[in-house]
């Protein structure tokens, strides 16, 4: 019953770290109406249009002192180490899941035996980062002006 609390815990986490990121989100596309209306409002009264961009709607939410996480601002080297940290994510996560499931399945308690299919859920979270990394392929050609080796 032990690892029903830790899994939940897990969850629970992840749960809060993806509401924190959406509020944010949400805050910024909030503060970023507002900029459109008020450029779209200076323009039918034929005023000075305010210039505003990201960072100063960064630094408006207090969010200008991390990493910059603008893709057009992203470098080659922040972008190779994404994609290079999701694939040994991606495959830690498969084998993980792939060590898990037999480990389950063949435990004595038919409760936990019975607990085996766990194991698809890091399976598929290593999928779904190694899809990541290949999708990201032409986000870094890009980048690099030149084909990446395959």
């Amino acid at each position: 019953m032990g690892w029903l609390a830790t899994v939940l815990l897990v969850l629970g986490l992840m749960g809060a770290a993806i509401l924190r990121r959406h509020l944010h989100e949400s805050k910024l596309l909030r503060l970023r109406e507002i900029s459109h209306k008020e450029r779209m409002i200076a323009m039918e009264r034929s005023l000075p249009i305010p210039e505003t961009d990201a960072s100063k709607i960064d630094s408006l939410l207090g969010e200008g002192h991390g990493p910059d996480t603008n893709p057009d601002s992203m470098t080659r080297a922040s972008a190779h180490w994404i994609r290079l940290n999701a694939l040994a994510l991606g495959l830690i996560a498969i084998f993980g899941g792939m060590g898990l499931m037999p480990a389950l399945y063949y435990q004595l308690d038919v409760e936990i035996s019975g607990t085996w299919a766990f194991g698809l859920v890091p399976i598929f979270t290593g999928i779904g980062l190694l899809i990541f990394v290949r999708l990201s392929r032409e986000l870094v050609e890009k980048m690099n002006g030149k084909q990446e080796s395959r």
